[in-house]
């Protein structure tokens, strides 16, 4: 680790993975050292960048002590998120993307919501700023400030945001439940995180402050066109998401989120050719054709009759499944 020696205890735990966006990393730095509020660390991790990434943390340790560096090989983003974790120090931790960047004023916002009451996870609203354009949008996550317990929070909204950037987490939480996110995996990563997330946490508390900018840039990782990583991450979510079903409350949610997620896979699936696909994928469509999915009562018809005929009539799924 490169940079300056933290005091024992900070609020907030700001990490930063970072790989080849030298034209967006002073942005995204300087809108949090411009923070009114003080009580954080800032933790960057080069992620074995290319361009002038690494040069860039360097000039900002040597003037700024609330700053540690971490210079690793290239593993991949949910490598360089966790290895800011494992040196996390502050009271509560923030997952902030190197090509995005923060509201004025977001940590005392932050600080005044959660220094009220125990609470596990803070969700706020945000911004989406569209590269191509230049255009900003309001991203209204969250209508009303309320406190949810697990249950409560899962079953107004069934359809969660899967963006680890607008939640706020209390470190000793993760770190106690053991949450990280999936190395394993190059897609989907923040869906894996976040589902154990929303599973074990007791309360969380959801606030309407539109607090970060999340930037959509064309050539970003998360737009890449790598369909074996795709069907390869579908397939471990599906594997993940049985786990957490078994073991976790809420039925409706577990069976909405795995129908999707079948859904995707074999899609993906059915639309390569036999001799692009590898064993493992093979050996895992065989596993998940096996899978008994459950319905909700509430699901409409047509979502009711794909469940009936993937557990029971597969060809005539397939059939359906690929005319929609």
């Amino acid at each position: 680790m490169i940079g300056n020696q933290m005091k024992a205890n900070v609020f907030f735990s700001i990490i930063v993975p970072v790989y080849n966006v030298e034209a967006y990393l002073e942005q995204c730095i300087n809108s949090i050292l411009l923070q009114s509020f003080k009580d954080y660390e800032l933790i960057l991790i080069n992620d074995g960048s290319t361009d002038n990434c690494l040069e860039i943390c360097k000039q900002y340790i040597t003037k700024n002590p609330e700053i540690r560096l971490i210079n690793q090989d290239n593993k991949g983003l949910s490598a360089a998120r966790n290895s800011g974790l494992n040196i996390a120090k502050g009271i509560y931790t923030w997952f902030v993307d190197s090509d995005d960047y923060i509201e004025k004023d977001s940590l005392k916002k932050l600080y005044e919501s959660l220094n009220q009451k125990h609470i596990d996870v803070l969700a706020f609203s945000n911004y989406h700023l569209f590269e191509n354009t230049g255009e900003i949008k309001e991203n209204n996550l969250n209508p009303t400030t309320e406190i949810y317990s697990n249950l409560e929070f899962i079953n107004k909204k069934l359809s969660l945001e899967i963006a680890p950037w607008i939640y706020i987490y209390q470190t000793h939480f993760l770190k106690s439940e053991n949450i990280q996110f999936r190395e394993d995996v190059k897609i989907h990563e923040d869906e894996f995180f976040l589902l154990e997330v929303f599973a074990k946490l007791k309360t969380i508390k959801c606030i309407k402050d539109r607090l970060y900018i999340y930037r959509f840039r064309q050539n970003s990782l998360m737009r890449s066109n790598r369909v074996l990583d795709k069907i390869y991450s579908f397939a471990q979510l599906i594997y993940h998401v049985q786990t957490l079903s078994n073991n976790y409350l809420n039925k409706k949610f577990w069976n909405n989120r795995q129908y999707n997620n079948l859904n995707s896979f074999y899609l993906l699936y059915f639309k390569q050719k036999k001799e692009n696909l590898n064993n493992n994928i093979i050996v895992d469509f065989k596993k998940i054709k096996k899978i008994k999915l459950k319905f909700n009562s509430d699901f409409p018809t047509g979502i009711k009759l794909m469940i009936f005929l993937h557990n029971n009539c597969f060809s005539l799924y397939k059939i359906k499944l690929l005319k929609i």
